[in-house]
């Protein structure tokens, strides 16, 4: 399970916050700071459910040199973004949603630059053009097309990995060959970029466990935490059900497990590199 901490909130800038983003605020009791914001009707946010305060424990798997350079594209994650501020790390916000960009105001404070695409510093990052190098970039999935000629994330991920930062990607229905056969179109093909997974039950916005996949093939009966969440199809299992501990033990005999659809986040960076993996 994971460890939640609690996050002291920097006062807003000036923020207000519609009813969505409040109420999902206020679910949580460890979120303190929140003094009577005002409220708005912005239509843009009515969709706006949740914060993910639990994805603060993906932060802890990865490893982090002292004051990275992090951006946040699309990441619905809000709070792991404060949390690394706390811990030190400098950290740029991108977000298409308005909503999600209150939300970072509230909670970041002056301590973030929170960017839209209409923004010059935003286009500036988005084309690559005169911003720093990041050490890690997480991407969430709201909007993402990978096979978009005109993505302006594309070409920054991609500078990014042959400069040795670590690509987070946020996968909520399971790893998909998609992103692997785009790079290799780039030309970074699997002998260049190592990917990991992070399996996160039961769900990548509230993931209650956080399980490296290759743990899965390090220790017998690693199975075990994973069978409680999925069943032997590698969908969600129901209350009552037990595992079946043949059919997984055949799984662990044969090294292979049924988790191509069981969400997770993805982590990227370039084979070889001197600073080896960034997962714990």
């Amino acid at each position: 399970m994971t460890d939640i901490p609690v996050i002291d909130i920097v006062p807003p800038r000036d923020a207000s916050l519609s009813p969505d983003v409040r109420r999902s605020l206020e679910s949580y009791p460890d979120l303190s700071g929140l003094q009577d914001p005002s409220v708005t009707s912005d239509s843009d946010t009515a969709d706006y459910s949740s914060l993910c305060l639990e994805q603060v424990g993906l932060m802890r798997v990865l490893r982090w040199r002292d004051q990275a350079s992090v951006l946040f594209w699309n990441w619905s994650g809000l709070p792991a973004a404060r949390w690394l501020i706390d811990q030190g790390h400098e950290v740029q916000i991108h977000d298409e949603r308005s909503g999600y960009r209150e939300a970072a105001d509230v909670l970041c404070g002056n301590s973030a630059r929170v960017l839209a695409s209409g923004d010059q510093l935003g286009e500036s990052i988005a084309a690559s053009r005169d911003s720093p190098a990041f050490d890690i970039i997480f991407v969430g999935d709201h909007g993402l097309d990978w096979t978009d000629p005109n993505s302006a994330l594309v070409p920054l991920v991609i500078d990014g990995l042959k400069k040795d930062a670590t690509v987070v990607l946020s996968k909520p229905r399971g790893k998909c060959s998609t992103f692997a056969t785009f790079l290799a179109q780039k030309g970074i093909g699997p002998s260049s970029v190592t990917s990991e997974s992070v399996l996160a039950l039961p769900g990548v916005c509230e993931p209650v466990l956080l399980f490296r996949e290759k743990f899965l093939l390090e220790g017998q009966g690693a199975w075990r935490h994973l069978a409680g969440f999925i069943n032997e199809e590698g969908g969600p299992r129901h209350a009552g059900s037990a595992p079946m501990e043949g059919i997984w033990a055949m799984f662990e005999e044969h090294r292979q497990f049924p988790v191509v659809a069981v969400p997770c986040f993805d982590v990227l960076y370039r084979r070889n590199r001197q600073t080896g993996s960034p997962v714990q």
